[in-house]
């Protein structure tokens, strides 16, 4: 993941060696450009693929030039990079000062792309977005012949608790939902970031319901910004083995391509997971392996 470090005026030269490379407005793209905005907002910056990658903090929000390509760069992997650490941030990423040559590039690269003037930096931000961002209000209601598929609702919480907490099941997750907290934990940890994901449209928890009650979740997250996402789904033990979690992974893969319009959906599990192994590979694509994982897809059709 991307490491950032304070821009300081002793790293203005690191800074030159990039931009004398570019011929993009030197009124935002130079160390001189840099110096001044200093003095209005927190600058950081790293090198990441060949390619000097500035990230400018304002109100909180974190925005980003275009990537300057050094000698041996690549763009695309430095979009790449900028897009999994915001990820990680919690949010989609954000790019100012965009250069009008860039403009088609960026509009290409995304599926949808929402732009906004922001009159403090006297500048367009190009905000990148997710299929669920673009195309929901609210998260829908999916039935399959045995389950309902719907919003994880306060009164799940002891029964998501018991899912999530499951150590011995939840370790072919591919998850720490403990560890990744960033607050002590508390009953409603969980559910809150599962509420708080939804809210920035980074992903969305479905609760696997059977005759109304919670036996598991099944949740699209990774949102690649270019019409993919991937897809994850867990039961309860008590109810694993009758064909739950199949039923609503395919369910909720088939909505996502159908209702939802989504390009492709992928999924992955660990090498000794066998009967994840032998789900994935029953509904979708086995399209490689690597030491840890292996990796799964589908796409949807052209009528």
């Amino acid at each position: 993941m991307l490491t950032f470090n304070d821009l300081t005026k002793n790293d203005l030269e690191s800074l030159d060696d990039y931009y004398k490379r570019c011929d993009f407005d030197p009124g935002n793209y130079s160390g001189k450009a840099k110096l001044q905005q200093l003095e209005t907002r927190k600058i950081k910056w790293c090198v990441s693929n060949g390619c000097l990658i500035v990230q400018n903090i304002v109100e909180d929000k974190l925005l980003y030039d275009f990537p300057v390509k050094g000698s041996d760069g690549n763009i695309d992997a430095a979009l790449s990079e900028i897009e999994f650490y915001s990820y990680e941030q919690g949010c989609f990423p954000a790019f100012i000062f965009v250069p009008d040559t860039e403009t088609g590039y960026l509009m290409n690269r995304y599926r949808y792309v929402h732009i906004e003037d922001f009159p403090l930096l006297n500048s367009s931000v190009f905000f990148p977005v997710s299929d669920i961002y673009e195309c929901l209000s609210f998260i829908p209601s999916i039935t399959t012949d045995r389950l309902t598929l719907n919003e994880i609702k306060k009164a799940d919480i002891p029964d998501y608790n018991r899912l999530v907490l499951d150590k011995e099941r939840n370790k072919w997750w591919g998850y720490d939902d403990l560890g990744s907290l960033e607050e002590p934990f508390t009953e409603e940890s969980f559910y809150n970031v599962a509420k708080s994901d939804w809210k920035a449209r980074l992903a969305i928890n479905f609760a696997i319901r059977l005759n109304g009650k919670m036996i598991g979740e099944a949740v699209l997250y990774h949102f690649d910004l270019k019409g993919g996402a991937e897809l994850g789904a867990r039961v309860s033990r008590e109810y694993s083995g009758k064909g739950y979690g199949t039923e609503a992974f395919q369910a909720v893969c088939k909505w996502a391509l159908h209702d939802l319009r989504m390009l492709k959906v992928v999924a992955k599990c660990y090498n000794e997971n066998a009967a994840s192994y032998k789900m994935l590979s029953s509904c979708m694509e086995n399209t490689g392996s690597d030491e840890t994982f292996y990796y799964f897809e589908t796409q949807k059709t052209t009528q």
